[in-house]
């Protein structure tokens, strides 16, 4: 019983995590600016640590999502909206949805980036294969930390917390969704 509600209460909070926000912006207006906050944390970012942007460099792909919500107080919900690149090419669009439930309270917003390995890993991606634990070894990203990082199934993820604080002891994950330009 428990195990059902707590399933009942992920996809729930899946659903209502992203209402009203599709994967592609709907106007050009939007677009340009999802593109321009893209475009300013990747800069802020590899000011933030040159070894990350050797490390994007690596990559065979990357995804970028600007500005990530997250909110919680037992039951926790979150996501945004990103671009995804191949080879240093915008290919697409992408949501990230994360839902988490256990004993947490209160809200953050940061940045991600996942690099894609190779070919395989970003195909995955686009396939909507991948979901991760709440606790994925994301890097957060702080000076000289990303000369340390390292591919795991073929991604690595980089955060960078803008504001807010958050404590949390709890259990969920992230999904994403993919369109193509």
């Amino acid at each position: 019983m428990l195990k059902s509600s707590f399933a009942a209460m992920l996809v729930m909070m899946m659903g209502l995590g992203m209402v009203g926000c599709s994967t592609t912006p709907n106007t050009e207006e939007k677009r340009d600016a999802l593109d321009a906050d893209v475009n300013a944390t990747l800069a802020s970012m590899k000011a933030e640590s040159p070894e990350f942007a050797s490390f994007v460099a690596r990559g065979y792909a990357y995804a970028v999502y600007p500005s990530l919500g997250e909110g919680a107080f037992i039951v926790g919900g979150g996501g945004g909206r990103g671009e995804v690149f191949k080879q240093g090419t915008m290919i697409g669009y992408s949501t990230m949805k994360k839902a988490t439930v256990g004993a947490q309270i209160g809200g953050q917003e940061y940045s991600e980036v996942i690099v894609f390995e190779t070919d395989a890993a970003l195909s995955k991606f686009i396939n909507q294969e991948y979901k991760f634990a709440a606790n994925a070894n994301a890097v957060a990203l702080k000076s000289g930390v990303a000369a340390n990082a390292k591919f795991q199934d073929g991604v690595a993820i980089f955060q960078y917390t803008k504001g807010g604080l958050m404590a949390s002891a709890a259990v969920g994950g992230q999904s994403f969704t993919y369109v193509a330009k």
